[in-house]
């Protein structure tokens, strides 16, 4: 099943809330999610998500979980400006790097120059 969200922030503006772990998600995460400014939680574990974790999700003021496990993930991992996400919340994503992982190879980063990372 395609993870598909273009429109998420119209049609649950406050939610705070997102737990879509286990559903046998693929493709990238939507770079919308970040659109939605009252999340709290999201959850995205145990999926077939791909890709790199849109940077934009970082600038979410109320994140306080924010977890990929065990998914297909790759480049530098989002800065959370105003809260610290774990390691832990990374796992199993063997192409994810910065902080709070290991640091990205310059081999990692040549597709995502335009990524707010810190290396």
């Amino acid at each position: 099943m395609s993870f598909r969200a273009s429109n998420i922030s119209k049609r649950l503006p406050y939610i705070t809330i997102l737990d879509l772990s286990f559903n046998n998600f693929s493709g990238e995460i939507p770079s919308g999610i970040a659109n939605l400014s009252f999340l709290n939680d999201l959850k995205l574990d145990n999926n077939n998500l791909a890709g790199h974790i849109p940077p934009q999700i970082g600038q979410l003021d109320r994140m306080k979980v924010f977890t990929v496990t065990s998914n297909r993930l790759s480049g530098p991992v989002p800065v959370f400006t105003h809260n610290n996400i774990p390691a832990d919340s990374f796992a199993n994503n063997t192409g994810l790097c910065g902080k709070p992982l290991d640091s990205c190879s310059i081999h990692q980063m040549k597709f995502f120059t335009h990524s707010k990372v810190v290396l």
